[in-house]
């Protein structure tokens, strides 16, 4: 009986995955004309309830800052100018990386959502260039923790870990999506998506708390007018430097110092290992410590000359 019951509640679970494989197909993200893109995001954060808002903000309810998003096919770069030292390679699924050039300091992080589907904006770009990556790794998600899948009126229902996400489409397009707490049922996030020509979109993200909306953020982007060439060079981290890395892919983090871009997990999991050696390890720690941090890497260099041609440094 036990494995009849096992059985049917398979069959269950794969039909139900078979149904979001079905709604998926018929999404489709941004498409530029050319894989290799510039985008200008301006990010607007409101605080709606006064309750909420930071005492450094000095009596103003709003607080605004630019970005620099650097695409090329499902990759991206984002630099902001209020933080020169700092950007982010996000290549999904894959991982994203926080880097800061100035102390040769890096943290990785996962690149899929296996804890909670994050509306970042990082993850905005990633949904609105690759609607379908997105879904796919909240379904990976939801499979290797056992949990529900469902279409129903032609919404896409998640629920996995402690949320719930409901995906609402729209002429081929993700419009809006809910993030609901299992615990109480509440809606902890809202998502509305809007679509212009030329890789434009807009995003509005409310945090809710007691069933209001207390904090509201707006990305604006667009394209920037010309591309500037060799956006695609960019994604070549090879030549970073050495870096101190906190590899956060896994539980519990490693650390390690490595001088030839952002390692794959296997290969991590050797510099890892290799580090425990103490000739390997002095060496290392040589080059870190001798890196010029004043001078900026080749990596850098080439992301600020795109910023620069856009005349966003």
């Amino acid at each position: 009986m036990k494995i009849l019951l096992f059985i049917f509640s398979s069959a269950f679970v794969s039909a139900a995955f078979s149904q979001t494989v079905s709604w998926a197909e018929n999404l489709k993200g941004v498409s530029p004309e050319t894989n290799a893109i510039a985008l200008k995001v301006e990010e607007q954060l409101e605080y709606l309830k006064k309750e909420f808002k930071p005492q450094n903000l000095d009596g103003k309810d709003a607080a605004g800052s630019s970005y620099v998003v650097l695409c090329d096919k499902e990759s991206f770069i984002v630099y902001g100018s209020a933080m020169p030292e700092n950007m982010t390679l996000y290549c999904p699924p894959e991982f994203r990386a926080d880097l800061i050039d100035n102390t040769r300091m890096a943290n990785i992080f996962p690149g899929g959502f296996s804890e909670m589907f994050d509306p970042s904006l990082y993850n905005i770009i990633y949904l609105a260039a690759s609607p379908r990556g997105v879904i796919a790794s909240i379904e990976k998600a939801a499979k290797e923790k056992s949990g529900e899948v469902g279409v129903e009126n032609g919404a896409l229902t998640v629920s996995y870990g402690s949320f719930t996400y409901v995906f609402f489409a729209e002429n081929g397009r993700i419009g809006e999506i809910e993030i609901i707490k299992n615990a109480t049922g509440e809606v902890f996030m809202k998502v509305a998506l809007k679509y212009g020509g030329s890789a434009a979109m807009s995003a509005q993200v409310d945090y809710f708390y007691e069933r209001e909306p207390v904090i509201r953020k707006t990305y604006s982007v667009s394209a920037a007018p010309e591309t500037p060439a060799g956006i695609a060079a960019c994604f070549d981290s090879s030549d970073m430097g050495a870096f101190k890395f906190a590899d956060m892919r896994f539980s519990p983090p490693i650390h390690y110092e490595y001088d030839g871009g952002i390692p794959a997990m296997a290969q991590a999991q050797t510099i890892s290992e290799a580090m425990k050696v103490f000739e390997i390890k002095k060496t290392m720690n040589e080059a870190w410590v001798s890196a010029d941090k004043r001078k900026v890497s080749p990596f850098f260099g080439r992301v600020m000359n795109i910023v620069e041609a856009l005349g966003e440094d």
